[in-house]
């Protein structure tokens, strides 16, 4: 059983990855991309992937968000590890609304 006093950087590890679905999210984003290039200019491209929070005992996914641009991409990261850093386990857990 997981503490939640524990801090939240002991309990679980942050990481980015990619989409399950590469080869048909390349597909789209390839068409989505130059649809943009042609209507709007150069645009932020769409997300990069997706943070996975996982509990570091048993590598249990307990949160996965999309990231989006990288500008809101290196946001949401600081703002992740951050709260690892300074959390409890249970605390970040209410905060994303996920179960320990």
């Amino acid at each position: 059983m997981i503490e939640p006093s524990a801090p939240a950087r002991d309990v679980f590890v942050l990481s980015l990855e990619r989409h399950a679905h590469q080869g048909w999210r390349r597909l789209r984003l390839l068409a989505w991309s130059a649809l943009a290039l042609v209507s709007l200019g150069a645009v932020d491209t769409p997300s990069v992937g997706e943070f996975v929070l996982r509990r570091r005992a048993d590598g249990v996914e307990v949160l996965r968000m999309d990231a989006e641009s990288q500008e809101e991409t290196s946001i949401l990261q600081h703002e992740l590890e951050s709260q690892l850093d300074t959390l409890t386990a249970g605390a970040l857990a209410e905060r994303w609304s996920f179960a320990l």
